[in-house]
């Protein structure tokens, strides 16, 4: 079972005051809004999360051919910046190759838990550069997913009360905060 992940262009609103924002260099998110979209005969929900972003040096996001360290697919486990020629059998998955993090949760009768989903798959992804200066940006960031509920190996059922929790990450690799999104009905 594949779980679709897409990545909208973001909305990118740059502060047009004369004095720059002093924000630190580690990205910053806060909750905005989300949103469903439910496609009853596909049993598919698409939703959309929307965060709001402020980064001190504008180094968010990751080109599609950014796939070398520190953002490969595999990196060593001393060296996460080396090149995996340099540390044959001593190698790890990079959670670094995605630069947006996202759990899932559902509602259930002891409060809150998170999703598994089979063959480990996930909701994580990349956003595109969004900037190409070197300078403090704000703005929205939107994130779709397509989530399966009620079909072979989906966790989530029509009427599980979901919720997300996100992280992004930026080119020198900092983690910004995480953030909750408020709860979504699947499939009304």
């Amino acid at each position: 079972m594949r779980f679709l992940c897409l990545i909208s262009v973001p909305i990118i609103v740059l502060c047009a005051c004369t004095e720059e924002p002093n924000y630190p260099p580690e990205p910053s998110i806060d909750f905005f809004s989300i949103s469903t979209k439910h496609f009853k005969a596909n049993k598919v929900d698409t939703i959309t999360v929307v965060v709001y972003f402020r980064d001190g040096d504008g180094d968010l996001g990751l080109n599609s051919s950014q796939t070398s360290p520190p953002y490969s697919e595999v990196v060593c486990k001393n060296n996460p910046r080396a090149a995996t020629s340099t540390c044959p059998g001593n190698t790890k998955l990079n959670p670094f190759r995605y630069n947006y993090f996202i759990k899932v949760f559902k509602k259930s009768s002891s409060g809150k838990e998170e999703v598994k989903f089979t063959d480990n798959a996930t909701f994580n992804g990349r956003f595109p550069h969004l900037s190409n200066v070197t300078k403090p940006i704000e703005g929205n960031l939107s994130y779709k997913l397509g989530v399966n509920y009620d079909v072979f190996g989906s966790p989530l059922s029509k009427g599980d009360d979901v919720s997300f929790e996100i992280q992004i990450a930026d080119r020198a690799l900092n983690m910004s905060n995480t953030i909750s999104t408020t709860e979504v009905k699947i499939g009304q």
